[in-house]
């Protein structure tokens, strides 16, 4: 544990049995740790801790300073460098990277959400989580009315209540097909008038045995099985 500076928890979970939770530790420089923690964990325990750790290096926190405020942090461990932050540097986050950041979260969803339209089964898990997820994305881009404002409220409503009122299957693929229309008319409407970074890959596999080859039109989406 000596290299390990400081451990924090990202959000907490609001809604037990859909919510995770993510954990940041910062290490020293020059310093990791090999393995999955998750791998001395019990069933209950991974449905909690969902995937790896994120990790930084010490050296690396003053560049981290730009994006902290994008979550939660509780501290749990070792030196508190993200207060220290939030004191000496209140700037706000830089525009252009929160619309960068929302963007990429919502183009990466609504590829997410086709792949799951097109072959007729939804990760309900997923879904639940990151459609809440896209609340924060609306709220880096100023936005606090419209469709798709809606339907994210409509959706936090039904995780909030899941175990207590599930809805029926009917009422599920309803809810998916209003997200998925809402957040593809948002796009539509936006995406064009931005300047987005984008990685210069002639066919990027978004995951296994799923291609985005490059388009014309950034709605079609072309899906090849290897």
């Amino acid at each position: 544990m000596q290299n390990v500076k400081s451990i924090y928890q990202l959000g907490s979970v609001s809604d037990p049995g859909i919510s995770d939770i993510d954990i940041l530790v910062i290490f020293s420089d020059n310093t990791g740790m090999n393995g999955d923690p998750r791998n001395v964990l019990d069933s209950k325990g991974k449905y909690l801790f969902t995937h790896q750790l994120f990790a930084i290096h010490e050296s690396m926190i003053n560049e981290f300073a730009q994006y902290y405020s994008f979550s939660n942090y509780r501290h749990l461990f070792g030196k508190k460098y993200i207060e220290e932050l939030k004191n000496e540097n209140d700037k706000a986050i830089d525009n252009e990277v929160k619309i960068q950041v929302a963007m990429e979260y919502l183009i990466k969803f609504f590829i997410s959400l086709t792949v799951q339209r097109h072959f007729g089964i939804i990760k309900l898990r997923s879904f639940l989580l990151e459609a809440k997820a896209v609340s924060f994305d609306l709220t880096l881009l100023n936005i606090s009315g419209g469709e798709l404002f809606d339907i994210v409220q409509k959706v936090i409503l039904v995780r909030k209540t899941w175990f207590e009122k599930k809805i029926n299957d009917a009422e599920l693929f309803q809810l998916f097909d209003e997200f998925y229309i809402a957040i593809k008319s948002f796009l539509t409407g936006r995406i064009d008038s931005l300047k987005l970074a984008l990685l210069p890959a002639d066919n990027y596999e978004f995951s296994k045995n799923i291609f985005i080859v490059p388009a014309g039109n950034y709605e079609t989406l072309f899906l090849r099985t290897d």
